[in-house]
């Protein structure tokens, strides 16, 4: 059995047994599988936006002057530029998921110290991307109550 030896100066360590190992390898093919997943959907979506903006143009010219197309126009930019940034962290977070599966599965079969730290930084990294994108939506969605609260308050003072 391998031995992880622990930086904090323990007199305990960990061993790394076949069936740990067995595990990082299924742990790493499965994270294989949904990293490639979703850069498949990353791609779907990237079609998907741009099929609805080249529809709400075409609804736009054949329809004349409608209000609620009119202010889709306004905000259209706004909106594929929101939907690119989201799109651009899911990329990153596909591709932190992707290297640690990658570098998990080499640490495993080649017995690669440095691929398995390597793979447990991508793993943090994922995380890190993963846990600042909730805030930044928990905060944007704040943001949104607040701004209704704000108008429907403006408007029952008018």
């Amino acid at each position: 059995m391998n031995t992880l030896d622990n930086d904090l100066q323990s007199s305990e360590s960990l061993e790394v047994g076949r069936i740990t190992r067995y595990n990082w390898l299924k742990t790493s093919n499965w994270a294989l599988f949904l990293a490639i997943v979703g850069f498949v959907f990353l791609v779907i979506a990237l079609l998907g936006l741009s099929s609805v903006v080249q529809s709400f143009q075409m609804l736009a010219a054949m329809s004349g002057d409608s209000e609620a197309l009119a202010i889709f126009q306004r905000y259209s930019p706004y909106f594929m530029a929101f939907f690119l940034v989201i799109l651009g962290v899911q990329l990153l977070v596909n591709y932190f998921q992707l290297r640690f599966a990658l570098q998990l599965k080499r640490s495993v079969n080649l017995t690669d110290q440095e691929a398995l730290e390597s793979a447990w930084l991508h793993f943090r990294n994922l995380f890190r991307t993963v846990g600042i994108m909730t805030i930044v939506l928990i905060s944007f969605y704040f943001f949104i109550v607040f701004a209704a609260m704000a108008y429907a308050m403006a408007m029952n003072s008018q």
